[in-house]
């Protein structure tokens, strides 16, 4: 809720009240759909793999294989770190200053560049270093939603 907070006053301001909440919504409904064609993909990939491993009769795979397919089947989509991740893609494109994701380390800073010939394209490692920062953290918290 912090990074919304800190976020959320930084873009609102610079994109406007109105402007940020479309944004906000229309991130919630696209983020939302991207985390359903992952799950799906896996379920296909898991399906694929069960369909391998008939022929080979390994009852014990084959059962390990169902169970990862329900269980992916069963996936709900609760939260707003998504969006957060999307909004904290959007700042550090934005900034031209170097982005520390790292509190209480401002040392460890990353620029955004851009592709030479292509100035639009840009990219930033702040972010994935966010994310796996979260991971290490909370370490069962899911990487697709």
């Amino acid at each position: 809720m912090m990074s919304l907070h800190t976020l959320g006053k930084e873009l609102e301001g610079g994109f406007g009240s109105i402007v940020f909440l479309t944004y906000n919504v229309a991130l919630i409904v696209f983020t939302t759909m991207v985390m359903m064609g992952m799950v799906y993909a896996r379920v296909r990939w898991i399906q694929h793999k069960l369909d391998r491993t008939t022929a080979s009769n390994n009852a014990q795979l084959q059962q390990t294989y169902r169970e990862q397919q329900v269980r992916l089947r069963e996936t709900s989509s609760v939260g707003y770190s998504a969006v957060l991740f999307a909004w904290m893609v959007v700042s550090t494109m934005e900034r031209k200053a170097p982005t520390c994701p790292i509190p209480f380390f401002s040392d460890v800073c990353f620029s955004t560049y851009s592709v030479p010939g292509i100035p639009f394209l840009k990219f930033n490692v702040s972010p994935i270093v966010s994310l796996f920062l979260a991971q290490f953290i909370m370490p069962r918290v899911s990487f697709m939603g």
